[in-house]
């Protein structure tokens, strides 16, 4: 998966590529730039970044502050306090360490604002210089130091230094307030600087837009981590080269490849990890670039969950720049397809690629990688949609043309128990059960069937507030009233994901005879319900209960009908789990309820034979509560929901 983000990066690499792929992407409010004129001494204010974008972030070169003990040596940041101390000592001492900034005016101007600008202090760590602002003059009237600063600047070897700095800050917002008009300051802001000096006749403007100032961030991130590298094998293009272990500081997504823990490295020992993982200058930079272009480009965010489609080429020449930004909307689309509509896709993708598909949720600025389903062909994906489609059209055949019948990933998500805690959805079961789809595992039916039990008591009871079901499509905003449609969509969804799994060979269907029992069954005078049965691939035992569950649709629809719209047959089914007893029990209840509502006509009396046939010939079978559950619910939403389309009761029962 590596390998195919930095074949991107190498794609994509310009001269600013490598900035702009670590630039942060959390919303601010406001950026404001301190104009400092070392001629004139003056500071004025400059802002008309309200909402910013990512072009403004980009001129800014936002990268986020450091993390660590050490300085906060940038230009821009979103705490005012590293501008008024470590910023500019710690830029300088960066530079000492570089090679690329001898002559350069930029450190000459910043050496300048260091010496004239500046008190230095005893303070050993982030207090030994501070921005003296008593040294500004005033601007259209306005003076920034307040009188307070500057009695404190003034005995300031008697002062804590922690209280100057936060009273040096409160003066120049409350300066910023003035200048930029503003009653109040918004809570998300950047601060950047621009100071002016002229260095032998020539202005010097420095910057984030100052080209050494892009150096010298290239020169931090990369430089800098490879100042310690040795020779060996690079692990992602395989060349000979020097190389160092791959540093996740920078990156987002990435941090999954473990770089920072000793018990991972080779032999225990810190120093090896580039046994484990070592990269060449080239790659880590690619690396940078790539991962930018995923998050940007192959983000598919969803309400449930972030997806982030990592492509790996088969054939490295495959792709070009010119055709890349065509490609990637493709790959896009085709799984943006499986997640979440069935739809005709615009542009053909040759078979040529994996894709790795990075499963995340977001909290605040942080990324927790929930799954990684890794090297899924394309192929696949084809096999994945072909399918869907397949499942859509039966669903329409059987129960008429509703959304509800295609099984778009994010609707499978609503078959299984996944709990939420307020809107975070507990999603890791669920990214399993992909994984498994995907990757073409079989599926245990037990586990299947327990799980839609699970679900099914969900909607029964209206225990919504706790499950995602309460974002489901189908189930109502109220869910107060007695709505019986949620229930019988899902295990008609649930019945429609079987024959989907049974489809892609995911689960095992054994079938089976009994002879009697079937020759009944097909004399029967009701071509659809034949046809379902036939759909679903049952055996004998799992008719008998489907056809158990479709004479309580019978009973439930006429209690409905009478005026008992919580229907008191549904109460005779044990959610729980049903043994061959309580099997047989229901059945007896089923003849005097059919008996009592004068409803044990031909058609219903010779339904109720074939299920007690198939049932006393297989009794050794109902030994699992959760599947005669499961089939007795599914022949229960079948008859209801057909009663339903043919308007024998109202929608919404």
């Amino acid at each position: 998966m590596i390998r195919g983000v930095s074949e991107i990066g190498k794609l994509l690499k310009s001269e600013n590529s490598l900035i702009d792929g670590i630039l942060k992407s959390d919303k601010y409010d406001y950026a404001f730039i301190l104009k400092i004129n070392l001629d004139t001494y003056q500071i004025d204010v400059f802002s008309n970044f309200q909402e910013l974008d990512k072009n403004q972030i980009k001129k800014l070169k936002w990268i986020g502050n450091f993390k660590g003990s050490g300085y906060q040596a940038i230009i821009t940041t979103d705490k005012l306090d590293y501008l008024i101390t470590q910023s500019i000592p710690g830029i300088l001492a960066n530079f000492k360490k570089m090679d690329n900034f001898k002559d350069s005016k930029f450190k000459k101007v910043l050496e300048i604002f260091l010496k004239e600008a500046f008190i230095t202090t005893n303070d050993k760590k982030y207090y030994k210089y501070i921005l003296d602002i008593r040294k500004f003059r005033k601007v259209d009237g306005l003076e920034i130091a307040s009188e307070e600063t500057k009695r404190k600047l003034n005995n300031i070897k008697n002062i804590e230094l922690e209280k100057i700095v936060e009273s040096i800050r409160k003066d120049i917002l409350g300066y910023i307030k003035e200048r930029v008009k503003l009653n109040e300051l918004p809570k998300k802001l950047l601060f950047s600087l621009e100071i002016t000096k002229k260095i032998d006749n020539e202005e010097v403007v420095v910057s984030p837009e100052h080209p050494d100032y892009a150096l010298y961030l290239k020169n931090l991130i990369v430089q800098e981590h490879f100042k310690s590298s040795k020779e060996g094998i690079c692990h992602i293009c395989r060349s000979k080269n020097n190389i160092a272990n791959l540093d996740t500081k920078y990156f987002k997504l990435l941090k999954f490849y473990i770089t920072d823990k000793k018990g991972f490295a080779s032999s225990f020992i810190e120093e090896n990890f580039t046994k484990n993982f070592g990269v060449c200058r080239d790659c880590y930079e690619n690396l940078l670039i790539g991962e930018n272009f995923v998050l940007s480009n192959f983000l598919l965010n969803y309400k449930e969950v972030k997806l982030y489609i990592f492509p790996e080429f088969l054939y490295y020449n495959s792709i070009t720049k010119d055709n890349f930004e065509i490609w990637s909307k493709a790959i896009k689309d085709k799984v943006n397809v499986i997640w979440e509509k069935v739809g005709e896709l615009e542009y053909y993708l040759e078979n040529n690629f994996l894709i790795n598909l990075v499963f995340a949720t977001s909290d605040g600025s942080a990324v927790k990688i929930d799954k990684v389903i890794y090297d899924i062909p394309l192929s696949r994906l084809d096999e994945l949609i072909n399918v869907q489609k397949e499942v859509y059209i039966h669903g329409e055949e059987f129960f008429g043309l509703e959304k509800y019948w295609n099984l778009e990933f994010k609707n499978m998500l609503y078959l299984l128990p996944i709990r939420k805690r307020k809107d975070v959805i507990e999603i890791r079961e669920f990214l399993e059960f992909l994984d498994n789809l995907i990757s073409g595992r079989k599926f245990d039916k037990v586990w299947l069937f327990s799980k839609f039990v699970d679900t099914a008591r969900i909607h029964r009871y209206k225990n919504y507030d706790n499950y995602v079901q309460s974002n489901a499509p189908y189930v109502p905003k109220k869910k107060d009233k007695i709505d019986d449609k949620p229930f019988l969509i899902f295990i008609l969804q649930s019945n429609l994901l079987l024959y989907y799994l049974r489809i892609l060979g995911q689960i095992e269907t054994k079938g089976g005879e009994c002879a009697m029992c079937d020759e009944l069954l097909r004399n029967v005078d009701n071509k659809e319900l034949l046809e379902y049965v036939d759909f679903l691939k049952l055996e004998p035992v799992e008719r008998g209960l489907f056809l158990v569950g479709y004479l309580v649709a019978k009973i439930g629809t006429k209690q409905y009908k009478e005026g008992s719209e919580d229907k008191p047959i549904l109460s005779k089914i044990n959610f729980q789990s049903m043994n061959e007893e309580k099997v047989k029990t229901l059945l007896n209840e089923i003849l005097e309820k059919l008996r009592q509502y004068k409803i044990l006509d031909k058609y219903n009396e010779t339904i109720y034979s074939i299920a007690k046939c198939y049932l006393d010939g297989n009794r050794e079978k109902l030994k699992d509560g959760i599947n005669n559950v499961y089939w007795i619910l599914s022949g229960y939403a079948y008859g209801t929901y057909k009663a339903i389309v043919k308007k024998e009761v109202k929608d919404g029962i």
